[in-house]
């Protein structure tokens, strides 16, 4: 069963990498961590997204300490920090994102493509909500969901391979995520274990769209981004 099971992981990543290279490898990465040695399910990923209410998004210019209070730094990453954050009208905690503004216009369409991805991806709750997008004149904010259930891998390497079951459903959900994003003619591009949280309630998010780039609808031509 095992060996069906990883052999048709293989076969689905391979696929994702014919019409997205990048996204073929770091997916290959995260499926030989997810089969393991217990096994990895039988069980395609559906292009049927788990819809859940879209909520409307502020995209301001405008100062984002009027809104939110900026706490302790979560992460780094080449382009920004990540933050956690309160709201001050509710008292939500949210992750905020912030990026400098280089004046390089390339890199400000980044930004914009990172937050179109995840709005066009709202539907989905595989995919971390946005709250609130921030510009000013030196930087971007990013106002996301608080996910506090810790990175896919730093689980795997705590806790060992997922049992059947919860890989194949973990797979699924990404899967889904990957699907939607794809007929909307975007590619996440770096799929992998470190990209993957969880709340604690076990729900998935995908996480960190700053290398999204666009293809086109037959999704076998690079548009945006090389390969």
């Amino acid at each position: 069963m095992r060996r069906h099971a990883f052999a048709f992981a293989r076969r689905w990543v391979a696929r994702e990498a014919r019409t997205a290279p990048r996204l073929g490898r770091a997916g290959l990465g995260a499926a030989c961590l997810f089969a393991g040695g217990a096994g990895l399910a039988w069980a395609e990923p559906t292009p049927t997204p788990r819809r859940r209410p879209i909520q409307s998004m502020k995209t301001q210019r405008g100062v984002l300490e009027d809104d939110y209070e900026l706490g302790e730094k979560l992460g780094s990453g080449f382009y920004g920090n990540v933050y956690r954050g309160k709201c001050l009208r509710t008292g939500m905690t949210v992750a905020i994102k912030v990026l400098p503004r280089t004046g390089d216009r390339e890199a400000d369409a980044t930004v914009r493509r990172e937050v179109a991805a995840m709005r066009g991806g709202a539907m989905h709750t595989a995919i971390t909500e946005i709250h609130e997008f921030y510009e000013s004149s030196e930087h971007f904010y990013i106002v996301m969901e608080f996910v506090d259930g810790g990175e896919l891998l730093d689980l795997l390497v705590d806790g060992g391979p997922f049992r059947e079951p919860r890989a194949a459903a973990l797979i699924k959900e990404v899967g889904g995520a990957i699907a939607l994003l794809h007929a909307q003619g975007m590619c996440h591009s770096d799929i992998k274990p470190e990209n993957i949280v969880l709340t604690k309630e076990g729900q998935v998010r995908l996480i960190d769209f700053g290398t999204t780039f666009a293809v086109d609808a037959k999704l076998d031509q690079v548009l945006d981004g090389g390969i």
